[in-house]
C-alpha cells in the first residue's frame, strides 16, 4: 500500500511522510516538479488513542470497548469520547 495518494482533480499529493520510502520520494517528486501540491495527511484520533486516555477509568473503558464490539459509529463514539474527557 502506497504511502502517498494522488488527486487529480485538485492536483495534490496527501503523504504520510514518516512512512515514505525512497522510491515513492521520488514519484512525489515527480508530481510537485509537474505542479502538484503536497498536503501533510491528518492525524485523527484512534480507537488506541481513547484507551490510553481513558486508563484507570474501568467503567468508562469498558463502555468504549462495548462501542467497538458492537460497530457503532465512529463519529457518535468520538463525540461520546469527547464528553467523557
Amino acid at each position: 500500500m502506497a504511502n502517498y495518494k494522488v488527486n487529480t482533480a485538485a492536483k495534490t499529493v496527501t503523504l504520510d511522510i514518516k512512512k515514505l520510502t525512497a522510491g515513492e520520494k521520488e514519484i512525489v517528486q515527480m508530481y510537485v516538479s509537474a505542479g502538484y501540491a503536497i498536503k501533510e495527511k491528518r492525524k485523527g484520533l484512534s480507537y488506541a488513542d481513547m484507551r490510553k486516555a481513558l486508563k484507570g477509568k474501568e467503567s468508562l473503558l469498558k463502555e468504549l470497548d462495548g462501542k467497538i464490539k458492537s460497530k457503532e459509529n465512529y463519529m457518535k463514539i468520538k463525540k461520546w469520547f469527547s464528553e467523557q474527557v
